[in-house]
Order: C-alpha cells, then sequence, then structure tokens
C-alpha cells in the first residue's frame, strides 16, 4: 500500500467514526429531531417558493433564516431531489461534518502536523462533547464543528509568504458561510482571527507594516461582506436587549470544566468520574453542563505550554485563544458549586454568584457580543485553542510515535459518548420518520395555499415542517427570533391571542379572526407546537380544554368544524376549501 493509499483508508475509517460519534448516520441515525423539523421546515419553503425565504410561515412578511442558511438551502436541494425528511438532515449534517473534518486535517497539516497525526487530530476535535451535545441547535454544532476551517482560512492570509488572490476570495467564502451559519461562532471567528492578527503585529512590529495593513484590510472585508450580505437578508432586524441575568444564568460553573455529566461520556462513567445533574439545580438549561467537560483537553495543551520550547508563537497565540474562551465562558460572574435556589428564575442575579468577572462590560456594550447570550458556549473556543496546542505538540517533534499515539487514545477515549447517547440517535431517526408520516396524513385536511392560523400559538418548531409539507400558509413560525419579528407584523386580530394561553376571550378572538378573513382557517392544535417537535405519539396536553371551543363552535352555523385527531379546523360555512 502507498503512503497515499493508506492515508485515503485512514481518513475514510476515521470520518466514519466521527459521523458515529455525531449520530449522522443515513438510513439509521438522526442527531436531533426538533432541529430537523424547524430547518428542514424553511428548506422546504425554498424549494415550494423557490427563493431563499419561507412564503409558508412567518406571515404576513416574507421569511428569513435567523440562522443556518449555510446548512438549510444543501438541505433545501437533498428535498428537492425526494430524499425523504430524516436521510436529507442525516446526509446534510454528515457532509458539513465531513468539511469540518478536512477543515480540522488541513490546519493541523499547516501546523506542520504528519498526516497521520493530522487525520487522528480532526477525528479528535470532530468529537468533542462540546460540539456533540449541541446537535439540538444543528447549525450552533455545524459551526462549532467548522472552526478549525475557519482559522486555517484566516491563517492563509495572515501568515503566507505572498497574499494571493485565491487565499483572500477563499476566506471572503469561508466568512460568509460563517456568517450565514451561526452568529456565536461567525463572532467567535472573528474574535479568534483578531487575536492572532494582533501576535502578528507584535511579532512583526518592527518589520513588514505596509505588508500586515494589506492582510488586515483583506480580512476586514471579508469580514465586512459577510455581515452585509447577512444583514441584507435579514433586513436588520433589531431584538430587545438581553439583561446581564441572562448571560449569567447560561454561563459554565467552573466545575462543569473538570467534572463530566452522568450519560454523556462513555469512560467517565464507567470510571465513576462523572456526576448527576438535574437542569432544576442550576441557573440556565442542561446545555450549559451538558458539553463543558474539558479536562483532558485543557491538560494536555497546560503540559504542552510548558515543556514545548518550539514554535512559541503557535503556542502563545493558540494559549491566548483558549484563555480568552474560559474567560468569556464564565460570564459576567464567577460560578463555583453555584445552585439556583428552588423554583428560582433560569437567570442569575449577581447576588448568587462569587465575584464579577469584568467581562460585563463586553457584553453590555460591544455590538455582536452583546447577543451571545449563552456565555458557556465560548468553551468551544477555549477546547479550539487547547486542541490547537495539542496539534503543535504534535508537530514539535520532540514526541515519540508512542507518545503520539498514547496522547490521541487519551484523548479520543474521553470523548467516546455514552451507549446510551446512541441509542438516543436511533430513536431520534425513528421520531422524525413518524412525525413526517403523521404530517403527510394531514393533507385531506387543508387546500394548498389556505391562509391558516394555528391556535394558541407558541415558538412552533413543529409549525415550520407542517406550513411547508402540506403548503399552506400561516402566521405561526418556529424560532425565538423569528417568533419576535413575525409578532410585531401580525395583524391585530392574529396578535390579541396570548402566547401559549388559552384566556378567557380565547373562543371570541377566534371568531374575530375568521370573520376578518385575515385567516381562511383556525387550527385548534391539542397538540403543543414546540414540543410536538420533541415527543412521538404526540401529547395532546391542550384538547380538554380546546374540544369543548371546537363544539361550541361547530353548533354555531356561521362556522364549520372538522375534527381530526390531533386538532380541529375551523373555518366560516361559507369559505369551505378543504374537510368540509
Amino acid at each position: 500500500m502507498s503512503v497515499n493509499i493508506k492515508a485515503l483508508v485512514a481518513a475514510a475509517f476515521l470520518l466514519s467514526l466521527v459521523l458515529i460519534v455525531n449520530g449522522a448516520i443515513p438510513g439509521y441515525l438522526s442527531p436531533t429531531t426538533g432541529q430537523v423539523f424547524w430547518l428542514l421546515g424553511f428548506s422546504k419553503a425554498f424549494v415550494n417558493s423557490t427563493s431563499v425565504y419561507s412564503y409558508n410561515f412567518g406571515l404576513p412578511s416574507p421569511a428569513p433564516l435567523s440562522f443556518g442558511l449555510s446548512a438549510a438551502l444543501p438541505a433545501a436541494v437533498l428535498l428537492g431531489a425526494g430524499v425523504s425528511l430524516v436521510n436529507a438532515y442525516a446526509v446534510l449534517f454528515a457532509g458539513w461534518l465531513s468539511v469540518a473534518f478536512a477543515g480540522a486535517y488541513f490546519l493541523a497539516r499547516y501546523l506542520e502536523a504528519g498526516v497521520l497525526a493530522s487525520l487522528f487530530a480532526a477525528l479528535i476535535w470532530c468529537s468533542f462533547p462540546m460540539i456533540t451535545q449541541h446537535h439540538l441547535f444543528c447549525a450552533l454544532a455545524l459551526g462549532m464543528a467548522l472552526l478549525p476551517l475557519y482559522f486555517w482560512s484566516c491563517m492563509r492570509v495572515v501568515f503566507s509568504e505572498r497574499l494571493s488572490l485565491w487565499s483572500s476570495a477563499w476566506l471572503v467564502v469561508i466568512t460568509i458561510v460563517a456568517a450565514f451559519m451561526d452568529g456565536y461562532t461567525f463572532m467567535m471567528f472573528a474574535t479568534g482571527t483578531a487575536i492572532i492578527c494582533v501576535c502578528e503585529c507584535v511579532k512583526r512590529r518592527r518589520s513588514a507594516r505596509v505588508d500586515l495593513i494589506y492582510r488586515a484590510a483583506t480580512i476586514t472585508t471579508a469580514f465586512g461582506v459577510a455581515y452585509g450580505l447577512y444583514a441584507l437578508y435579514e433586513g436588520t432586524p433589531t431584538l430587545a436587549p438581553v439583561e446581564l441575568d441572562f448571560f449569567r444564568g447560561w454561563a459554565a460553573n467552573v466545575e462543569f470544566f473538570f467534572i463530566p455529566t452522568k450519560m454523556v461520556l462513555a469512560l467517565p462513567d464507567l470510571l465513576n468520574l462523572s456526576v448527576e445533574r438535574a437542569q432544576g439545580d442550576y441557573f440556565g438549561d442542561y446545555t450549559v453542563y451538558q458539553g463543558t467537560f474539558c479536562t483532558a483537553i485543557a491538560g494536555v495543551a497546560a503540559y504542552g505550554l510548558v515543556t514545548v520550547k518550539g514554535n512559541r508563537f503557535w503556542l502563545v497565540a493558540f494559549g491566548l485563544i483558549a484563555l480568552f474562551g474560559f474567560y468569556m465562558a464564565l460570564g459576567p460572574t464567577v460560578k463555583f458549586f453555584t445552585y439556583r435556589p428552588p423554583n428560582g428564575p433560569t437567570i442569575m442575579p449577581a447576588e448568587y454568584g462569587w465575584f464579577p468577572t469584568g467581562s460585563a462590560v463586553i457584553s453590555k456594550y460591544l455590538p455582536g457580543f452583546n447577543n451571545m447570550r449563552a456565555s458557556y458556549r465560548w468553551a468551544v473556543v477555549a477546547i479550539f485553542g487547547c486542541w490547537a496546542v495539542f496539534v503543535v505538540m504534535m508537530a514539535s517533534g520532540k514526541l515519540s510515535t508512542d507518545a503520539k499515539a498514547a496522547l490521541v487514545a487519551f484523548l479520543f477515549m474521553f470523548n467516546i459518548p455514552n451507549p446510551h447517547q446512541f441509542s438516543e440517535a436511533k430513536r431520534f431517526h425513528d421520531l422524525v420518520q413518524d412525525v413526517s408520516d403523521e404530517v403527510a396524513s394531514w393533507d385531506p385536511y387543508f387546500a394548498d395555499g389556505e391562509k391558516v392560523a394555528f391556535l394558541p400559538y407558541r415558538n412552533d418548531f413543529l409549525i415550520n415542517y407542517v406550513a411547508a409539507d402540506l403548503n399552506i400558509k400561516t402566521y405561526n413560525i418556529g424560532g425565538d427570533k423569528n417568533l419576535e419579528w413575525a409578532v410585531g407584523d401580525w395583524p391585530p386580530e392574529m396578535a390579541a391571542f396570548q402566547q401559549g394561553a388559552i384566556s378567557p376571550d380565547f373562543e371570541s378572538n377566534v371568531r374575530s379572526l375568521l370573520k376578518s378573513r385575515k385567516a381562511d382557517a383556525v387550527v385548534l392544535s391539542y397538540t403543543n407546537m414546540m414540543l410536538g417537535a420533541y415527543v412521538w405519539p404526540f401529547d395532546d396536553d391542550d384538547k380538554d380544554q380546546l374540544l369543548p371551543i371546537a363544539r361550541k363552535l361547530d353548533a354555531d352555523s356561521q362556522f364549520h368544524v372538522v375534527f381530526a385527531p390531533h386538532f380541529a379546523t375551523v373555518r366560516l360555512a361559507d369559505n369551505l376549501q378543504a374537510g368540509g
């Protein structure tokens, strides 16, 4: 076997491990559920309208995708080609993970690690729990996985002997992908790039200043173009400012970095090194502690910073990136074994913490940073910095082959998910298939293109797919940012409803909405259309309250009601289009 063939075989094998660990196996495993319906609902809507906006949900204005367009567009191609929903999502995820694996490999090679060492480094990167435990957020997880590709693209501009048109154009493309993939990781990319550029300026402070200006201008242009295109697409909608207590609540406790959570990683569970954590015991939610454990890679990086004598520039640059990531992940106030009081809020007032970190100024006043309310997510920047230091160690020539193999084995063993994660990925696959089959059975109850309001409205993740698959139009939409933007444009008859509530005037509001003819039909959904994207069979929790309302409306000759297992559709009697 030639060296190249051996490398290709190793790459194929290690990439297959990456896909298995991430639950991205078409036809068998799915990384998650809820985001499948949310994101691919947009993809299906794009196919319906041949547009990059949704005309199926989020009415009255065409709905832009708040994040994840870089993932939704390839998925639209797959859905347009007839690939099933669950397989389209798995293929999408597997495709971007393959790109991320390649990006991590290229960065390691750029840092002069060997071919096999670079392939194993890519395996380590793509299997970190900070990535595998964020599948719930799809584009966020993919953006995290793509960080090495982002930084490699930047480094080729900053450090190449000669600035080329090709590397500059490639950076522009990558920054656009990053901006439309996820806002968090776009800001992390920009921040890490700034740190690298400052380090290079300090290193070359006595020479080649004009050259550095050209390179800085190229990088600034790339980020400016990416942000400009994103703002043009989104229409620069404004969101309500987020209070600092949110940043505190969704910051990481210090112990989360050192003590893993039970049922996440196999080895710590086997060795009884992990602890059980309940969401109600901590501020924020379970994502704050689920993937932030990073003792193994942080310990290896710390050892490398102390022992490796060569490549000091890279060690300093990546060390600073890691330190900044850990600093921001702590949020405005240090939390160490800090617990949420019984029935307390998920956000955290400052008095519950130990002492301020000083990052409140950044989180409150700096544009971009003030929208990164889930502070703990900065941990992926810290993990990236530590991983890059590990790669520099592998490239230093100071380690024997056996030592490198031992390091890789050690790090990978601390990345292997608990077997429960694989059974969950299989359950996700089956759930997505079952729900998509159920939604397809709703088609006889609706007419193509009719305007429908699903009530009571919530952050309706499932609606995105329901509306797009049935090719109807609805005011409802999933995604907190998308919902906030949509509500501001709703007509008064739709805005009269309270989010998630069946109020005393609910029935009269239904009548008003239909009589205004601003909706052709109202769906009284027994199912919570947020939770319905995650649960099968559906829990019809609202049926006891909504069924009497549906029957009362049906008794009125002005209205016609059709009863389905999980909902009732209400129309004006003179406006029957489906199910009549």
